[in-house]
């Protein structure tokens, strides 16, 4: 997608920072909305930027903390697309999350629940670890050559010189 040259590109990196900070947080609200949302009262951005909802002392805090582990693996494939290379995958989930503590510290404080720690660092370690390991699986598979055609035709009929061989009459 937006796999570009090794040279420096300062607008695709800004694009891949935009892209995955939307990703990340649409698909957060759709899980808080399957997760959260039959439970709570009104579905609000607290859900998403309030420290203190994120806890484990109630059903609530349960599923809002489930929400943002689901995201994580969501944002790993989100890396493997958007990203498509292993060496950047610790620097976007890095800043992924960064921003997220930015934004989170600006709407409702700087966090100071233990909770709310815990959750978003094993959310970095599983979306940084699982995002580089899609990465290196996506590189290190083989590069088809050839037209689409030819490959259909090679192994429909086997590949080709058995074909030749066989059809040729023995002769001393």
């Amino acid at each position: 997608m937006f796999y570009g040259n090794s040279t420096w590109d300062p607008v695709l990196i800004i694009a891949q920072i935009i892209s995955l900070q939307c990703l990340f947080y649409i698909s957060l609200g759709l899980l808080l909305w399957l997760l959260v949302g039959p439970y709570a009262m009104h579905l609000t951005l607290e859900h998403f930027f309030d420290s203190q909802l994120v806890n484990f002392n109630a059903f609530g805090g349960w599923m809002v903390s489930l929400s943002n582990v689901i995201n994580a693996l969501a944002s790993a494939l989100y890396l493997m697309y958007v990203v498509q290379r292993a060496k950047k995958c610790l620097d976007f989930a890095a800043t992924l999350y960064f921003i997220h503590l930015a934004a989170v510290s600006v709407i409702s404080g700087f966090p100071r629940t233990a909770s709310w720690w815990i959750v978003n660092v094993t959310a970095f370690v599983i979306c940084a670890a699982l995002g580089e390991w899609l990465c290196v699986q996506r590189e290190l598979q083989e590069i088809p050559i050839g037209s689409a055609a030819h490959r259909r035709r090679q192994a429909q009929s086997g590949s080709g010189r058995e074909r030749d061989i066989e059809a040729q009459p023995l002769t001393s």
